[in-house]
């Protein structure tokens, strides 16, 4: 583990040298970002502490991993983006950054960075999704609705709660039910998966998960 991290820490560094040698490096957008949290199901080797969850979950340590851009002919150093994106922000990022347009006879799952860091916290953006059936999630803004592998819904407050410790679907059932609605319009638009699937058991936090792949 140690030396992937080294080796991606050297392969970072070659990569800026190299634009920085061809006089890209003003005008070239470089993206860093993690995949998932991290295997904290693996004792020592990580935390997601403050959060809860790491890899194989939709719980925050699960979801919600470093993003760093940098673009200085676009963005200050130094500067901090604090509400949701989305690694399915990149593709209209990119396309618009570069000029083109993309076709508008679809619909895309993500938005352009640029304009939501541009626009502050009037820019936010809609909700957040996913689904690993039958487990699945869903955020909008401080708001976290989760279905667990038996059924179990439950709802979360970020913002008090970000350890997702305290489930307040007894008591906000009007807004569980309005976020499980727009959950469900969104898994309306899927296919359903073509593969079979594979559970992993896993414990960690004190907290039993199955992961189905």
């Amino acid at each position: 583990y140690a030396g992937m991290v080294s080796a991606l820490d050297d392969g970072v560094g070659a990569l800026h040298d190299r634009l920085q040698a061809l006089g890209l490096a003003n005008n070239t957008i470089v993206v860093f970002l993690s995949d998932n949290g991290c295997a904290a199901y693996i004792p020592g080797l990580c935390s997601p502490r403050p959060v809860s969850g790491g890899k194989l979950t939709y719980l925050e340590g699960g979801v919600r991993v470093p993003f760093l851009m940098r673009w200085p002919a676009r963005l200050a150093a130094g500067t901090a983006h604090t509400l949701p994106v989305s690694s399915l922000d990149l593709f209209p990022t990119l396309v618009t950054a570069a000029g083109a347009r993309l076709p508008d006879d679809r619909a895309y799952d993500g938005t352009d960075l640029m304009r939501q860091v541009a626009g502050g916290p009037a820019a936010a953006r809609g909700p957040l999704f996913w689904r690993t059936q039958p487990i699945s999630a869903m955020r909008d803004g401080d708001w976290k609705y989760l279905r667990e592998l038996d059924g179990t819904e439950r709802l979360y407050r970020l913002t008090d709660d970000p350890r997702e410790e305290r489930d307040l679907a007894g008591a906000e059932a009007e807004r569980l039910a309005v976020m499980r609605r727009r959950h469900e319009q969104w898994a309306g638009q899927l296919v359903a998966p073509r593969w079979p699937s594979r559970s992993v058991d896993f414990e960690f936090d004190g907290r039993r998960f199955r992961f189905t792949p």
